[in-house]
């Protein structure tokens, strides 16, 4: 529901709406199926994003993990201020 009711996500279907089903002939079992199958599909692609952060989650909460993230994130913005120093 959230997602349908971002008015970004509404303005974009609405483009796209006319062009899929013919707006003479739009009945009110139309709209629900249409409806049913945005939020079906916005639904299960959520969930999924759900489930990738329940096993990140576990993934990322170990130490060796954690260590490995630090090191990374830390060489990144080191290599940046760098850069950025050479460039001034």
């Amino acid at each position: 529901m959230i997602g349908l009711s971002n008015p970004k996500a509404i303005i974009f279907y609405i483009g796209f709406f006319p062009a899929f089903v013919p707006s003479t002939n739009i009945t009110i079992n139309d709209v629900i199926i249409v409806m049913s199958i945005a939020t079906l599909s916005f639904g299960s692609v959520n969930l999924c994003y759900s489930l990738m952060a329940v096993k990140a989650k576990k993934i990322f909460s170990s130490a060796k993990a954690n260590l490995i993230i630090n090191r990374v994130a830390g060489s990144v913005m080191l290599i940046a201020g760098i850069l950025i120093a050479l460039n001034i």
